[in-house]
């Protein structure tokens, strides 16, 4: 037996070193101990690593103990330790002894991770200073392998790691016991900051070395589960090994947090059938209750139930039986005893501030949480807990038993409880225990034990407090429930006097009680233990009883809020120095009772004293200027705080003084307006204002009632509830159920107003409001209409649109003067009527406000505000919420407030010009003509300013400052010159107290300036930049607002739930971060709308360059023609600007086409009668701007549009601006941020909201035009990693295919590496027939496959164009269309017809595909078509020929014969799509050049469960016969309308990689999805990251038949062990580079150079091949120069670079030979 002692083998202390032999003697005493107990597990090559350990000199053994305590891969020059005497010789020794490795070939990344930043940008000088290491790292890699990353590093450090540091970590293993311990917990202990209990070990941990690998195994699975985002791929293999069940209880919790991580990251992922998959493996809560969830996610209603009554017939703990209990019934199940108190505002800790408002006098209390209670267990049984039992404890540093959190852990020690607790049944023994063990154990280690709580409680407080039994019966209760119970319990532990105590549980305002912490008061409550909820519930709104003017005038300055307080302060002082007795900021509060529950009425009263018999109140205020009399607000302020303090005053108090001081600013004068009032007088004055607002809010509260009956009967408004919109509607139901902030991209003229606001109205609860912001006019209307055909009679919601004051002001003409208008004087006495009779008429737009503003005589623009605070539904502009000056401070923070954001691609943009300044001179020339002497004086010291800084700053537009641009000394001084003068002229404004209404242009900049001031506090100084702009006496002053992501955080943290929604927020990630919301997910909402719907023309020949569009402009008028002539109707015409547009009006107008044309500065009224005008014509153009009024939010309805042209790509013109906000986003978020941010995106948006106007319902059709040379995709997508074309023959004609070929030979004249072509044929195929329009076909409908013409066609009928499929398709077969997702059963046969029923349903569209999975197809390999196509490919030079449904070998030598001699130039790719071809495979690929695995019809011809199995026995085969493969089909499907793929799809490209393929391609994602260049980009990415990893070795099987292979391989395997920089291959025809590519380099490229263009072209197929063209000399030597010259100047190798050379032409006659050359 061995015992763990507590005592410290060497004491530190943390201001000295340790000792020398301080961490050598700790590895020998980890060594020793597990020779000691666990030498029989170790294996001899352990043995011998530890042997030869202890067998190294002092000096190898110190430095190999640091070693172990560092990270795996170590720079030697940062090896520096003062006990190691000889360094040099230490790692020599080291080295000798195999105990390290020196510059080990790792990972590039892991290498790289070794360099510092400076040292990186050191050979990467491109990039700038400033961007990330990470960026730097990826730039390093750029186009080099491992080995050319180690070579290039290698020159500046060196490096070293432990060897078989897996030995090591199976020593630390078996000595510490898990890794909750390591090297570092010696010192813990030896520092004194840990004391373990001395415990005898009777066991060993582990009993044979099995159980050691076991835990290894499930340590390493462990540390995989949690990489899963990294290693997408490992998901399903970690899956698999975890499956089996252990029997160990300790990797039984391994295992199951193992799994549980995986299904959680599945879930992540949404892959919800793997997630349920994983759950059902593991038996531990809340595996169970997941899985029911992703069940009910996917709609599995029938599993959910089966799965909830196998849970509630035997539930693993009392959490899932509540769980059965409660699914789908909130509020059902065990419900807490709740206390809701209301607070103004949530503080960060709630916690805390839930303590200080339930704190008495006399009172204390702590946030203990689950600690309290666990410690005082943990101190009561600590006898029990550190007891000498067989198997409990097993390593030094433990501070529990091994069995502590098992089932049975009680059981096992029964006998030692029940005497103890028997013992401890006396008060006088427990409580004697308690203060032992607190004296004997301070400080040592005990898992239950959290000592610093006993530092800041005493423990006699808390025996005084909790009766001892309380004590007894808790503690008993958690040590027998520690395996579930020790978490959960309330967070507070208040004690309000002796024996009286509570526990509470904090809940704030969006908080929700847990599961376990619902288990935990059940349990409580039956121990008798006070317990209860607290939830802090934000405050109702306010109200007040306000009469008088709107804006009461106000002399002197304006004072700040934290001025006034200075100064309040300063009087509160000179009160209390005078009466030791006047109280300040004396809460106050009130409770009353309406509907649905009580409130609370709070305050803080300035002052409080006592006079006589009067007790007085005071309200101190701050003023510019002492007024005449008191403001009755300020008064009634005063007047309430006293009628609260009468209502509740126990000693009768007769008098109350209600007092209002005013404080002069400046000279500390006051002005003291007081009235003494009798007690009754008081009381009544608040009873009577309570009255009002108690039947206000009863009101309120009534119409919110009737509004939740009425929603839930509610039903969609539109008889036709579009599938597309119903999906829109739930999730938006979700979000806001959920408190969501969601970002939504749903298409144009999908309805989503209506889609938005109808499931608001289904999910708003009682007391909550919708804010629906709009960033235009035409949005609001739409929001307005969806409101009333939703509420068409206006019975039931409280709508209220709010619109400018400008616009809404009944005085229109005339400035705002609220001192002088007759509907601002006397406001507050008109305004509640008004309010009451738009409450009854709830549908309250802007006519409707005018009306009643106009009966009542009260400012339309505060009615609709005031009306606002009672509506269900606000509609207004995005500034109400978003623009820091008229955003309205009422619904600031309002926690009950939904925001529905509509056009929110518009926000972005919308909240950085609201939160940039710009100070013009212009503003202040104007101002100097004042006839105010006094200001003049004071805009001519800003004019000065202004002057200054020009002269400081110099001509042009200069950056002043920014995030990465230091502020000058010299332009600082000016600036605060400037800050200074606008700031004395806003106060000498406030003190002359001028009538601006009187002085436009005076008003005008001192809005100008205010906002300047103001604007310093909206963003951080890192999201601004300061510019200042000169030209000739102009100057203008900007601080900008690069980023307003983090501003529009803060205001959406503020809210409820937020749905963004939009058109056009592509890509959805980017919307993210620029609304602040980085780590979301945004969604995109199913499309109504058919791709066919919209052909797209590309016209690359009209140059719209902005100096070349004059010269163009006749080209443009033409095609416009010809569009016209061809397809007569209506067509839009965007262009980026009015100059643009009225010179292509003025050229249409002189060929007499009818043409309508946008204006500048068009407002709401004249865009509709232009759309009037457009719906009157038949046919004729209608020209308008890029992102102006009419391309955006406005509704085409009734306006059937033939086409829309898109001339010129609708760029913002380049801007200083622009330029830093590209800057700003390249460094904060990386490459490609910038340019998109700045200048790609606004152009996307424009182009995609205009072209939004052609298709606005399933009916339209027409034709989408792209008129900019600029769309060059194929350019784009080369640059992106494209290496090859695809011409799919299935959907091209020649002239098209002809058309991309010569694009591609126009492109390979301009680029490094040039691209082949393949020519992919039909093939065989059979489908349907044409339909005049899409068929619905419903599960279980009968329909008709006809064959022939006949006489009588039924309606669901449907031709297929295979004579012969009534002949080989049996009854009972299935018959499988569209790519599987409509399937029919055949029922019976006639002779020309077969009548099926519709097993799987949906829209057939015309010419889909059909596929007869199992039956044998009497189809020609080469069809007719296919021969033209080929003939065609032939003609024009393609590099490849992929040959479709190739089923037996004899297909690919048919296709040979017909090639004739083009066979040795052209390449045959043999497609796999069915059974007969898989199961000939291996002859096929023998034959072929290369093979596809086509998994499309692939995966419907077999059983699609089989299909990663067929797909690595079609590459195996590809593999062994040496033939190039490549994988296609929904590689990343999802991109084609998602902007990132999903972790599945990553997973399935990078396996492709693992299985060796030559290529995976792209199909529908790049021809037709939305995101084709990103497509690319990702593909490109994943597979250079996979290619860095092991594959699974099919080259191993590679058959080689003649002696060049056999060199090949030999070449391979000798650049891979001498770690040669690449292979050279020198080849005419490409078959060399063939074979060095079969054998399948690790880390070594292939550099192939040919002197044919052809070759060079097809071996862009061949894996880790860099071709080239260069000439051949008859020098073979030559040859190799120029070659070693391309790698020196494309490649980046160095002059001593080693690389392996192999050729057949390097010798005057044919020969095979490798060398080994350097490039010097």
């Amino acid at each position: 037996m061995d015992v763990a002692k507590s005592v410290p083998a060497a004491m530190l202390t943390p201001d000295r070193p340790p000792p020398e032999d301080y961490y050598q003697n700790n590895c020998r005493v980890l060594i020793s101990f597990v020779l000691q107990r666990y030498a029989q597990l170790l294996i001899a090559t352990e043995h011998q690593m530890l042997e030869r350990f202890i067998s190294l000199s002092d000096d190898s053994q110190r430095l190999f103990a640091r070693l172990l305590t560092r990270k795996p891969l170590v720079r030697i020059d940062q090896i520096e330790y003062a006990e190691v005497g000889d360094l040099a010789a230490a790692l020599e020794e080291l080295t000798v002894a195999a105990l390290i490795e020196l510059n080990p070939a790792v990972a590039a990344l892991e290498v790289l991770d070794l360099l510092r930043k400076a040292e990186l940008h050191a050979e990467v000088k491109n990039l700038p200073k400033s961007c990330k290491k990470a960026d730097l790292q990826l730039a390093w890699l750029d186009g080099r392998c491992d080995t050319q990353v180690r070579i290039r590093v290698r020159k500046t450090v060196s490096w070293l790691r432990v060897a078989r540091r897996e030995v090591w970590d199976l020593v630390q293993l078996l000595y510490f016991g898990s890794r909750r311990h390591d090297w570092s917990s010696f010192v813990m202990r030896d520092l004194g900051m840990v004391v373990y209990e001395p415990v005898a070990m009777h066991t060993h941990q582990f009993a044979n070395r099995a159980e050691l690998q076991q835990t290894l195994k499930f340590q390493r699975l462990g540390d995989l589960s949690q990489r899963l985002d990294e290693h997408t791929h490992l998901a399903a293999a970690l899956s698999a090994e975890l499956m089996p069940t252990v029997s160990d209880r300790f990797l039984r919790r391994r295992r199951a947090r193992a799994l549980m991580r995986i299904a959680r990251w599945h879930e992540r992922s949404q892959s919800w059938s793997d997630a349920a998959q994983v759950y059902q493996q593991v038996e531990r809560h809340p595996a169970r209750e997941r899985l029911v969830r992703v069940l009910h996610k996917q709609g599995d209603q029938l599993a959910v139930a089966g799965w909830l009554e196998e849970i509630s017939r035997a539930p693993l703990c009392e959490e899932e039986a509540q769980f059965v209990e409660r699914f789908g019934r909130r509020q059902a199940g065990y419900q807490p005893p709740t206390t809701v108190i209301e607070i103004d505002q949530a503080e960060p800790n709630i916690e805390a501030q839930a303590l200080e408002l339930l704190l008495r006098p006399g009172a204390w209390g702590i946030h203990a949480e689950n600690t309290l209670f666990k410690t005082l267990t943990g101190l009561i049984y600590w006898p029990v807990i550190f007891s000498d039992i067989p198997g409990a404890f097993t390593n030094p540093f433990q501070s529990a038993p091994n069995d502590l959190f098992d089932d049975d852990f009680v059981e096992v020690r029964a006998g030692l409880i029940e005497a103890l607790e028997q013992r401890l049944a006396d008060d006088n023994n427990l409580a004697t225990h308690l203060h032992h063990i607190i004296r004997e154990k301070q400080g040592r280690a005990n898992a239950l034990v959290y000592w610093p709580l006993l530092d800041s409680v005493s423990l006699d407080d808390l025996l005084e407090a909790v009766p001892l039994d309380d004590i007894r019966k808790l503690c008993a209760f958690m040590l027998r429930n520690l395996s579930q119970r020790r978490a959960g319990m309330p967070d507070l532990f208040i004690a309000y006097g002796p024996n009286t105590y509570e526990l509470v549980e904090v809940k704030g305002p969006n908080d929700q009680l847990q599961p376990g912490q619902r288990v935990w008061f059940k349990h409580l409550q039956r121990l008798g233990i006070p317990a209860r909820v607290v939830k802090l519930k934000l405050a109702a709104r306010e109200f007040t009883c306000r009469t008088g003017d709107l804006y009461p005038s106000r002399q002197g300055r304006a004072v700040d809020a934290e001025e006034g307080i200075v100064v309040q302060r300063e009087l509160q002082k000179l009160r209390l120095s005078a009466d030791p007795n006047y109280q300040c900021e004396v809460a106050v509060g009130l409770v009353f009772q309406t509907l649905p529950g009580e409130r609370r009425l709070r305050g803080r009263i300035d002052g409080l004293s006592t006079e006589a018999d009067c007790l007085v109140v005071e309200e101190i205020k701050c003023r510019g200027a002492l007024p005449a009399q008191a403001d009755p607000v300020d008064f009634a302020q005063a007047l309430i705080y006293a009628g609260m303090l009468a209502l509740k005053d126990d000693a009768d108090t007769p008098r109350y003084k209600v007092r209002v001081v005013y404080v002069h600013a400046d000279t500390r004068q006051t002005a003291e307006f007081t009235e003494t009032l009798e007690r009754a007088v008081v009381a009544g004055s608040v009873q009577f204002m309570l009255l009002c607002l108690v039947c206000r809010l009863q009101r309120h509260y009534a119409r919110n009632l009737a509004r939740l009956d009425w929603a839930a009967t509610l039903e969609f408004p539109m008889q036709a509830f579009r599938a597309a919109q119903q999906a829109l509607a739930r999730r938006v139901y979700q979000a806001l159920a959920r408190q969501e902030n969601l970002l939504l991209e749903a298409p144009t003229g999908s309805g989503k107003s209506l889609a938005v606001l109808f499931p608001a109205a289904k999910a708003q609860k009682l007391e909550e409001q919708l804010f629906f912001l709009t960033s235009r006019n035409a949005g609001a209307d739409a929001a307005l209409m969806a409101c009333r055909q939703i509420d068409p009679q206006a019975a039931h919601w409280v709508v209220v649109e709010l619109t400018a004051k400008a616009k809404v002001c009944l005085n229109q003409g005339v400035a705002c003067d609220p001192e002088n208008c007759p509907r601002a004087i006397g406001y507050y006495d008109r305004v509640n009527p008004a309010v009451d009779v738009l409450l009854e008429y709830k549908y309250a737009d802007r006519a409707r406000i005018e009306q009643v503003a106009l009966e009542h005589q009260v400012c339309p623009f505060e009615l609709s505000l005031d009306l606002a605070l009672w509506a269900d539904v606000i509609v207004g502009d995005y500034n109400y919420v978003f623009d820091p000056v008229v955003r309205l401070k009422r619904f600031a923070e309002h926690r009950q407030l939904h925001l529905l954001v509509d056009e929110s691609h518009q926000l972005s943009p919308r909240v950085s010009d609201m939160l940039t300044v710009r100070f013009d001179r212009a503003l202040v020339r104007d101002a100097k003509a004042t006839t105010h002497e006094i200001m003049k004086k004071k805009v001519l010291s800003i004019d000065r300013a202004l002057l200054a800084l020009k002269r400081t700053s110099g001509e042009g537009e200069q950056v002043l400052s920014g995030p990465h641009v230091q502020l000058q000394a010299p332009v600082k001084a000016r600036l605060d010159a400037l800050q200074r003068a606008c700031t004395r002229l806003l106060e000498t404004a406030a003190e002359q107290e001028i009538e601006l209404g009187a002085y436009p242009q005076l008003q005008a900049l001192i809005f100008a300036v205010s906002r300047w001031l103001r604007s310093e506090q909206w963003v951080s100084e890192t999201e601004f930049v300061h510019l200042v702009h000169s030209e000739n006496s102009e100057i203008r002053v900007s601080r900008v607002c690069l980023d307003p992501g983090p501003y529009l955080q803060q205001i959406f943290a503020g809210h409820c739930a937020v749905v963004r929604f939009s058109g056009t927020v592509t890509p959805l990630p980017l919307y993210q971060r620029l609304h602040g919301q980085a780590a979301a997910v945004g969604e995109r909402a199913q499309n109504p709308f058919q791709a066919e719907q919209a052909a797209v023309m590309v016209i690359r020949d009209i140059d719209t360059y902005f100096n070349q569009r004059d010269a163009s402009l006749p080209k443009l008028v033409r095609f416009l023609m010809d569009l016209l002539e061809a397809k007569s109707g209506r067509y839009l015409v965007a262009l980026p600007s009015f100059s643009y547009l009225r010179k292509l009006v003025n050229a249409l107008a002189a060929k007499d086409v009818v043409t309508l044309a946008q204006t500048p500065g068009q407002d709401q009224m004249r865009s509709g009668e232009l759309l009037d005008q457009l719906r009157s014509l038949d046919a004729g153009i209608i020209c308008i701007v890029m992102g102006g009024v009419l391309a955006e939010s406005v509704d085409f309805s009734g306006i059937s549009l033939q086409g829309v042209v898109m001339v010129g790509l609708g760029l913002p013109p380049p801007s200083l601006e622009r330029d830093l906000m590209a800057q700003f986003f390249e460094q904060a978020e990386g490459p490609g941020w910038g340019q998109m941010v700045a200048y790609t995106q606004p152009a996307l948006v424009k182009n995609l909201q205009a072209a939004g106007r052609l298709i606005r319902s399933p009916e339209d059709f027409g034709v989408i035009c792209l008129v900019d040379p600029s769309y060059d995709m194929l350019r784009k997508l080369y640059e992106a990693g494209m290496s090859m074309v695809r011409l799919n023959m299935s959907h091209s004609d020649h002239k098209s295919a002809k058309q991309i070929i010569n694009w591609v030979k126009t492109l390979n004249r301009k680029i490094d590496h040039p691209i082949p072509v393949l020519l992919d044929t039909q093939g065989p195929e059979i489908r349907t027939g044409d339909l005049e329009q899409p068929m619905e076909l419903a599960e279980g409908e009968i329909v008709t496959l006809f064959v022939r013409d006949s006489t009588f066609v039924e309606t669901k009928s449907i031709k297929v164009n295979y004579d012969e499929i009534v002949d080989i398709v049996d009854v009972g077969k299935i018959v499988t269309v569209d790519n599987g997702l409509l399937n029919f059963e055949v029922l019976e046969k006639s002779d020309n017809q077969l009548t099926c029923r519709v097993v799987d349903g949906g829209t057939l569209g015309s010419r889909k595909h059909v596929n007869l999975p199992g039956v044998r197809v009497n189809l020609p390999a080469i069809t007719k078509k296919d021969r033209e196509d080929i003939t065609f490919g032939i003609e024009n030079e393609v590099d490849f020929i992929a040959l479709s449904f190739v089923r037996s070998p004899d297909d690919v030598t048919e296709l040979r014969e017909f090639l004739g001699s083009k066979q040795n130039t052209i390449k045959i790719i043999a497609k796999i799509e069915d059974q007969e071809g898989v199961t000939h495979i291996h002859d096929i690929a023998r034959l072929a050049d290369g093979v596809m695995v086509a998994r499309g019809d692939l995966g419907i011809e077999t059983d699609i469960a089989d299909l990663p199995n067929v797909q690595r026995r079609i590459v195996h085969s590809s593999a062994q016969w040496g033939r190039r493969c490549i994988v296609a089909t929904h590689l990343l499907e999802s991109m084609i309308e998602n902007p990132i793929p999903t972790r599945a799809e990553v997973t399935d490209v990078a396996n492709a990689v693992y299985e060796g393929v030559d290529a995976v391609m792209l199909s529908g994602e790049t021809s037709v999805g939305h995101y084709p260049i990103r497509c690319v980009e990702q593909l490109r990415a994943i597979t250079t990251k996979a290619e860095r990893y092991p594959g699974l070795g099919y080259e191993k099987d590679l058959i080689v038949t003649d002696d060049k292979q056999h060199v090949a391989v030999h070449a391979v395997a000798l650049a891979e062990a001498i770690n040669a920089s690449g292979i050279v291959v020198i080849t005419r025809r490409g078959f060399v580079a063939d074979y060095v590519t079969n054998a399948r380099p690790m880390h070594v490229p292939i550099f192939a150079f040919t002197n044919h263009s052809q070759t060079r072209r097809r071996l862009s197929l061949n894996r880790a091949v860099y071709a080239y063209r260069t000439a051949f000399s008859s020098d073979p030597e030559k040859t190799l120069q120029r070659a070693f010259d391309v790698l020196r100047d494309r490649q980046g190798l160095d002059d001593d670079a080693k690389v392996v050379v192999i050729s057949d032409v390097l010798a005057d006659k044919a020969s095979d030979a490798i060398q080994i050359r350097r490039l010097t």
